[in-house]
C-alpha cells in the first residue's frame, strides 16, 4: 500500500505500531486500522490453504469441532436478516465449511456457499451436503441478481480490496438484497486497551481493523445503507484478559488478584470485540 488509508482514501495516516514485521497504520479522519505492508495475494491464498490452517493455531485451533459451538451465535444473526430480507436465496463468501449455512438451511434459505480454501469447501460438502465452490471470490463467476442476501462472517478483515470486494458482491444481489457483515471491532475495549497485544491483531491475514464509522463509510461508497448493528462479546475468559493488561500496569498486583479469582469460576466478559451490521444493496 502508499500509505493512503483505504477507506477514505485520506494521506495523512500514521504508524501504529508493529507486529511480527508487519507495520500497521491508522487514519485520524475515520478512525481506521490497516496493514501498510501486507503479504500478496498469492502468498495470502497460501495461507488460507496451508496444511493445518484449519487445526494448528496459524488461523484457528481444531475449526472444524468448535464451530458448532457458534450455533446461538449463528441464529441470532439469522434472525436479524429474517427480519430485513425479502427473498430466501442466500450466499455466504467466506463460508468455511459451512456451518452457518446449514443452520439456514435448516430455516428454509436455499443456500450457496464460497470458500477460498479446499479443505474447507470439502469439509462442508461432506459433512453437510452443502453446495460450496472453492475459488477466491473475485475471480468466481455469479450471476447477475442471484441473491437475496449475503454473508460475510468475520471475511471482510481479510480480504485485500474489501471496497472491490462489495462492488462485486452488489452485482449478484436482487434489488435491495440485505448484506450481513461481523468482523473483529476495533472499537472495543479490548483492541484500545491492548493494542498490538489484541488476540485479533494477525497481521499476516486480518489485514484491515474497522470499527462502526469506518465500515459505514466503506459500504456506503460500495452502495449499502446500513439497518442495523450490534457489538457482541464472543467466548472469551475474563482472567485472559487482565492477565494481557498487566504488563507495565501500575496497578497489575490488583489485576493478577482478579485474574486469579476468575480462573477458579466460569466468568467471561462481554468485551463487545465483535461488529456486526446489516446492511441494505441500495
Amino acid at each position: 500500500m502508499n500509505g493512503g488509508c483505504p477507506v477514505c482514501r485520506a494521506q495523512n495516516t500514521s504508524h501504529e505500531f508493529s507486529k511480527g514485521g508487519f507495520r500497521i497504520n491508522s487514519c485520524p479522519s475515520c478512525l481506521f486500522y490497516f496493514v501498510d505492508n501486507p503479504i500478496s495475494p498469492e502468498e495470502l491464498k497460501g495461507v488460507y490453504n496451508s496444511p493445518g490452517y484449519f487445526s494448528s493455531g496459524r488461523g484457528y485451533k481444531d475449526y472444524f469441532n468448535n464451530v458448532e459451538g457458534l450455533s446461538g451465535v449463528y441464529q441470532k444473526r439469522i434472525d436479524l436478516m429474517e427480519k430485513y430480507a425479502r427473498g430466501r436465496r442466500m450466499l455466504d463468501v467466506g463460508c468455511a465449511s459451512g456451518f452457518f449455512l446449514h443452520l439456514a438451511e435448516g430455516r428454509k434459505w436455499e443456500v450457496n456457499g464460497l470458500d477460498i480454501s479446499e479443505e474447507a469447501a470439502a469439509a462442508g460438502r461432506k459433512k453437510y451436503g452443502l453446495d460450496i465452490k472453492c475459488g477466491d471470490f473475485m475471480s468466481v463467476s455469479f450471476g447477475e441478481k442471484m441473491f437475496d442476501a449475503a454473508v460475510l462472517n468475520d471475511v471482510l478483515e481479510h480480504i485485500p480490496a474489501p471496497k472491490d470486494a462489495l462492488v462485486k458482491l452488489k452485482r449478484h444481489l436482487a434489488a435491495g438484497a440485505v448484506v450481513l457483515i461481523s468482523l473483529p471491532n476495533a472499537g472495543s475495549l479490548s483492541f484500545r486497551m491492548l493494542g498490538s497485544g489484541w488476540v485479533q491483531v494477525k497481521p499476516e491475514y486480518h489485514l484491515f481493523y474497522f470499527n462502526y464509522a469506518s465500515l459505514e463509510k466503506l459500504m456506503k461508497s460500495a452502495g449499502y445503507r446500513i439497518l442495523s448493528s450490534y457489538s457482541e462479546g464472543l467466548p472469551a475468559r475474563a482472567e485472559k484478559f487482565l492477565n494481557g493488561i498487566q504488563a507495565g500496569n501500575p496497578y497489575s498486583g490488583f489485576l493478577a488478584g482478579i485474574a486469579a479469582k476468575l480462573s477458579r469460576s466460569a466468568s467471561a466478559l462481554n468485551l463487545l470485540e465483535n461488529l456486526v451490521v446489516l446492511g441494505e444493496s441500495i
